[in-house]
């Protein structure tokens, strides 16, 4: 069991004080809301508050897809809304349910949005067998992404996103997309059925940046949003 040691200012008499020990969740929950902290601060500050900003009330519905271990989950279940948060790493998927239990607006869902419902391989992360949770983040249903393992993957269940929204029978407050690639395919299958209208506000973090093989496809999708002109998706928040 793991320590936490707080080195105070010394003073005459003293002894470095000692927190009670940390479980696991609470060790992931730390770190995760660490690297979120030094992710998006600074410049991409002001992006990440365009979400924070929406005006999310209990009789809004909110989707986290790739919620990871729920570090926007738990700002969504705040503001009381009904929050579904999609995660098909099972180590991750771990983590989130536990941080959620407590939530009863929230359904969490061990699968992955995609644009079929069915199976698909997850490949894991490089350092994945360093720490599952820690490196969890980083799997990709995308055989390409040039810091995943091709041998080492896991069989997950991946939802029609398309139809998922569907068949909630109403709209979507906000829906915040993080999913290591497979952002261009459900984007394009959001516009091919139009169900990208009944999402209020879409944010979505892209990976084109880092995977060049997704870059025609995202200029493509920049080109329909823009033809169609659709100013609730948000590409550029993160």
């Amino acid at each position: 069991m793991k320590e936490l040691v707080v080195f105070a200012r010394p003073e005459v008499g003293t002894r470095k004080q000692r927190l009670p020990p940390f479980n696991e969740e609470q060790w992931q929950a730390m770190i995760s809301n660490l690297f979120w902290k030094i992710r998006y601060r600074g410049r991409q500050h002001r992006h990440l508050q365009k979400l924070l900003d929406i005006k999310i009330g209990r009789h809004d519905i909110t989707l986290d897809c790739g919620a990871n271990v729920g570090v926007i989950t738990s700002i969504l279940a705040r503001n009381q809304s009904r929050v579904y948060a999609f995660e098909p790493n099972p180590h991750a998927f771990q983590v989130l349910q536990r941080r959620m239990a407590r939530h009863d607006r929230v359904t969490c869902i061990q699968a992955g949005v995609f644009v079929r419902e069915g199976n698909a391989k997850l490949f894991l992360h490089e350092h994945a067998r360093m720490d599952q949770v820690l490196w969890s983040s980083g799997s990709s249903i995308l055989p390409f992404k040039s810091n995943i393992n091709k041998n080492d993957y896991i069989d997950v269940k991946v939802v029609d996103l398309a139809a998922f929204i569907n068949d909630l029978g109403t709209s979507v407050k906000l829906l915040k997309m993080d999913i290591e690639g497979a952002e261009c395919e459900v984007l394009g299958h959001l516009l091919d059925t139009g169900v990208i209208r009944k999402i209020e506000h879409l944010f979505v973090e892209r990976h084109d940046h880092k995977i060049a093989e997704l870059r025609t496809a995202m200029r493509d999708i920049e080109a329909r949003l823009r033809h169609e002109g659709l100013a609730n998706v948000h590409l550029d928040w993160i």
